[in-house]
């Protein structure tokens, strides 16, 4: 008896019932191939067995059933893998305020007129395959240091991702804040309590800002249908 272990539908070799004639399939419920009601009942088959009388050869199977169920299914006895569908890519998009009050110290002196900056943070979370991708923008002169590594954790955290795969890109306007908590520290130790640049209470706020709008954005994402790329000369 020569025997054979496969793992492919019952549809898969239906067709060539009539033409392996002397050979048995088993399935994985018991059953073999002389059986109308084994073909109809579904499941796998697991095993091809044949007796060989005087002169028979079994090319006629080697040859056939790679074209149905595969080389390699038949040499490793598993079934064929049939290719994923590619994760849907999403995005979903936040922005917030990212302003400092009356009195707030900035890059060159205090804000005087607040309402008048218009200062945001905003971006987008990419969702699909893998973790997550954020990329976010700020209207701040720059956010540095402990900062930096301070507004990637959360908005990773809200975003259920790793701070590796935030972005945080601050756009440099002068009349604006500079986050950087490690100077904050610094300064803390060394008792200097006078330099209020570096004070990171409205910067925490802005970052908890953030992460709660990335939260409230995800269920909110929608499927990406196009990319597109420009070009622009700078004066």
């Amino acid at each position: 008896m020569v025997v054979l272990p496969i793992d492919v539908p019952k549809a898969a070799v239906a067709p060539l019932a009539a033409r392996l004639g002397g050979f048995s399939f088993v399935y994985d419920d018991g059953g073999e191939t002389g059986s109308e009601q084994t073909w109809q009942a579904g499941g796998r088959i697991v095993m091809a067995h044949t007796r060989l009388a005087a002169g028979r050869s079994l090319w006629g199977l080697f040859l056939v059933l790679p074209l149905v169920v595969g080389p390699s299914t038949i040499l490793r006895g598993e079934p064929s893998a049939v290719p994923a569908a590619p994760a849907p890519v999403t995005l979903a998009t936040f922005d917030v305020d990212a302003t400092p009050p009356v009195g707030a110290a900035m890059a060159y002196g205090p804000a005087v007129k607040a309402a008048d900056l218009q200062l945001r943070c905003r971006g987008v979370v990419i969702q699909g395959a893998g973790d997550s991708i954020v990329l976010c923008a700020i209207d701040w002169i720059g956010v540095g240091n402990a900062a930096h590594d301070a507004f990637r954790a959360g908005l990773a955290e809200a975003a259920g991702t790793t701070p590796a795969r935030v972005a945080v890109h601050a756009l440099h306007q002068h009349d604006a804040p500079h986050a950087d908590f490690t100077a904050e520290k610094l300064l803390a130790a060394m008792g200097v309590n006078d330099h209020p640049r570096f004070d990171g209470d409205f910067h925490r706020e802005v970052i908890a800002r953030a992460a709660a709008a990335i939260k409230d954005a995800l269920p909110k994402a929608k499927p990406v249908t196009h990319a597109g790329f420009g070009r622009a000369e700078v004066a």
